[in-house]
């Protein structure tokens, strides 16, 4: 496998001159917009990705919060939000990067008649993140994402799963008699 990642959906709230504006965040691993192949507008999608304070936006949200300003023109901003693991508390944000509204295809490219393409993406070490997201033995790790090299076969691909698995830190945790009878 060239890339295994995770990705964790969940619901944000974004509060702009007190109105209430939807997205759907996505918690990723820094790798997954390049290996998803999003396309940058601007700013640096990975080093936003590791900051607890940084956003990156799709431009469809981009014009659901300020119109068609150039992408350019957002990153810097502060905005506030809120989510699932801290629905009370508005924190604050700063856009590093603006990404192309994401192809339907994709598995992060969700659509909706209420919200659009209007979505976010953070860090597991974002503070928006719920305490333990950015522990990779996680129980919920929603989607995880690998890239195949070419020529490689699913007989392949399930025994390194299978070794993979057996290394972690989750199936060290397991009790014996789950780990036997494979």
């Amino acid at each position: 496998l060239e890339h295994v990642s995770r990705v964790v959906p969940d619901g944000l709230d974004i509060r702009l001159d007190d109105r209430l504006q939807p997205a759907l965040p996505f918690f990723v691993d820094p790798d997954v917009p390049e290996m998803l192949g999003f396309a940058t507008l601007s700013g640096d999608v990975g080093a936003t990705l590791r900051r607890p304070d940084g956003l990156v936006m799709t431009r469809d949200l981009v014009r659901r919060l300020w119109g068609d300003v150039p992408p350019a023109q957002v990153i810097g901003r502060r905005i506030e939000a809120r989510g699932s693991a801290r629905p009370k508390d508005f924190l604050y944000f700063t856009v590093g990067a603006v990404v192309a509204d994401v192809d339907p295809r994709n598995p992060v490219g969700f659509r909706s008649p209420f919200i659009g393409a209007a979505s976010v993406f953070l860090g597991f070490g974002s503070q928006a993140a719920m305490p333990g997201f950015a522990d990779p033995t996680i129980d919920d790790v929603g989607m995880i994402l690998a890239q195949i090299p070419a020529g490689v076969s699913d007989t392949d691909i399930a025994e390194r799963a299978r070794q993979a698995f057996e290394r972690s830190a989750m199936y060290a945790k397991l009790p014996p008699e789950l780990k036997t009878g494979r």
